[in-house]
């Protein structure tokens, strides 16, 4: 009995820590977290709320530490690995990031944004063919994200694979038709295989 009042407290305090920080009151969260990981050693979520916010504040190596005593306590949190990924990717370092995002794919391989993230580091590290790979398996969680769409295309583009590249930027104005960006490129694209007509339609769009 004694627990589950102890538990139930503990939940209400850190519904109140997420309000905090959804505030962006982030010295206050991290005040009050310091305090309650004293009080709840054991409590993986207070260790992921700090990390959080550390991280919403770009203090990536400490946000680091934070997060690796949340797996310590529960090393099947996808969440957990997903962060420390962004953690190492904010910290320009792209071959510990892909570690921990493949980390979090082992235990949750439909995580969007860890497929998205780490599409993303592969891309930046000049990892096309993997960075494609990781695109198409988030697509098939959320096919209507437009940015998904839109790197795709851009990548497509890059490697003179045109057909692609239109579908993509094409699917990516459908969902959202006010991006400018995503016009410009697609005309770039039909100017480059001499569809200028195409080209001057999405030109005059962008």
């Amino acid at each position: 009995m004694l627990e589950s009042l102890n538990q139930n407290s503990l939940k209400k305090i850190i519904d109140n820590l997420i309000i905090l920080h959804n505030q962006k009151d982030f010295s206050e969260v991290i005040k009050k977290t310091k305090i309650l990981i004293q009080k709840y050693p054991e409590s993986e979520q207070l260790f992921s709320i700090m990390g959080i916010t550390l991280l919403s504040l770009k203090e990536y190596g400490k946000a680091l530490t934070y997060f690796k005593e949340s797996i310590k306590i529960n090393p099947k949190n996808s969440n957990s690995y997903f962060n420390i990924g962004l953690a190492y990717y904010n910290l320009m370092d792209l071959k510990k990031a892909i570690i921990y995002y493949r980390k979090s794919l082992k235990i949750n391989d439909k995580h969007f944004d860890t497929l998205f993230n780490l599409a993303i580091t592969y891309k930046e590290n000049k990892n096309n063919k993997q960075a494609i790979n990781y695109y198409q398996k988030a697509l098939k969680i959320n096919y209507d994200h437009v940015f998904v769409h839109f790197n795709l295309g851009n990548i497509y583009s890059e490697q003179l694979d045109f057909l692609p590249a239109i579908k993509h930027y094409k699917s990516a104005i459908r969902i959202d038709p006010n991006f400018p960006d995503t016009y410009y490129n697609l005309a770039a694209t039909f100017e480059r295989i001499k569809d200028f007509s195409n080209s001057l339609k999405y030109y005059k769009l962008s």
